[in-house]
């Protein structure tokens, strides 16, 4: 439907989007105490520290990340002749595919897409002008009892090259390129200063660096909302007031500028007022999920005999108490209808990437595994299962550990 207006990628913004990306990795949460993530104005450096890992010549790892002119760059050039070689190399490329998804996610790739790239034959066909992107795969065969052919081959990641704003791996975006807070209060600051229900209700806008203060006052009662940003989230909580009667005033204009709020990201990711209107129609009444469209809800129902505030209800009013909104990942097109024609296939069936349900109908990924009854093969995807299971799927790259204690103390 729509690609996303391109905007300029900044090393603040990749830093910050890299951390949670890191510290929230199955493989690292539990032990982020064991990561420090620094950066210059042209370098990203993580360092892992080995020292209660108890793996003998490895007590620290630092991968480094250069930055010049807009681009991200890798390399890792150490040997490969013994275990130790190994997991050096392992770490490295575990933290290079990290700084690899990051971009593809500010970029706008779903989890899925950035999976099916890392392949040896997909990474070879990138190049910086085309795609953005300068991928390259060591490709490391060793000795292996264990395995049937007495060899296991194995795929590192040796280096790349990163355009952070040419990135572009080929296929169709699911959402648009992040967005920065700071362009979200301008335009929010724009909508609210046209919106006549803020001059209604007599409210005022005031912001920081990571919120969004909107007071209300009539007859005599107030109300505030705030909105909080971190790490590309935007987030709303209704207030724990016991009073059910302020509740319910802050809930009513929570609602309506949530709504804005909503409406102003939308108009920043270019989408149209007819499709923003049909989407925030249905918004509350089709799920939406963070994952799929960059918003998580949850609603609340109040009673109240009000009739003399800043707004007059009586009786129950249902709204949002808690709001989720992820800047870089922000999609309305599955609340969007379209006059396209659909299309019909083999039932249960697969076919240039698009899914058919046991009617024949086209339908997403997950509605033709619920309809036909198949199971997906697990992809590891970010989430890193832990080295001591055996088995290591690093970013859609297989790989066969024998060695099981790297991460046991960690």
């Amino acid at each position: 439907m729509f690609m996303g207006s391109a905007r300029a990628l900044t090393l603040n913004k990749v830093v910050e989007s890299f951390k949670e990306k890191v510290l929230n990795n199955e493989m690292f949460e539990v032990n982020s105490d064991k990561i420090k993530i620094t950066n210059t104005d042209n370098s990203i450096t993580t360092h892992i520290d080995l020292s209660d890992a108890e793996v003998e010549g490895l007590t620290e790892i630092d991968v480094v990340f250069n930055y010049k002119d807009g681009k991200l760059t890798y390399e890792y050039n150490g040997e490969l002749k013994n275990e130790i070689d190994e997991s050096k190399y392992l770490f490295n490329s575990m933290i290079a595919n990290l700084m690899y998804f990051t971009i593809g996610d500010l970029n706008g790739y779903s989890e899925e897409q950035m999976q099916n790239t890392l392949t040896e034959e997909k990474t070879k066909s990138f190049t910086l002008d085309t795609n953005g992107i300068e991928f390259n795969l060591l490709k490391y065969t060793k000795t292996d009892q264990e395995s049937e052919s007495g060899s296991l081959t194995v795929f590192f990641t040796k280096s790349f090259n990163l355009d952070l704003n040419k990135f572009n791996i080929g296929e169709k975006k699911d959402h648009a390129v992040y967005l920065e807070f700071s362009e979200v209060v301008s335009q929010f600051k724009k909508d609210f200063d046209n919106y006549e229900l803020a001059l209604e209700l007599e409210c005022e806008l005031s912001n920081t660096e990571n919120e969004i203060d909107i007071s209300c006052s009539k007859n005599e009662t107030s109300t505030k909302v705030v909105f909080k940003y971190s790490n590309n989230l935007i987030t709303y909580e209704l207030s724990s007031d016991e009073d059910a009667e302020k509740q319910m005033v802050e809930m009513i204009v929570s609602n309506l500028y949530s709504e804005l709020l909503l409406k102003s990201i939308a108009t920043l990711n270019k989408y149209s007022d007819e499709e923003i209107e049909q989407a925030l129609t249905d918004i509350y009444t089709k799920k939406v999920t963070l994952e799929n469209n960059g918003i998580e809800y949850t609603e609340k129902n109040i009673h109240t005999e009000n009739d003399d505030s800043v707004v007059t209800v009586v009786g129950d009013v249902s709204g949002v108490s808690n709001l989720k909104i992820d800047l870089t990942k922000f999609n309305l097109d599955n609340l969007i209808e379209t006059n396209e024609e659909s299309v019909v296939g083999e039932k249960c069936s697969e076919k240039d990437g698009l899914y058919f349900d046991k009617n024949g109908n086209s339908v997403s990924k997950e509605a033709y595994f619920e309809s036909c009854g198949v199971v997906e093969n697990p992809k590891t995807g970010l989430m890193i299962p832990l080295i001591m299971l055996g088995i290591f799927g690093m970013m859609g790259i297989s790989l066969i550990i024998k060695r099981k204690t790297y991460f046991e103390n960690i």
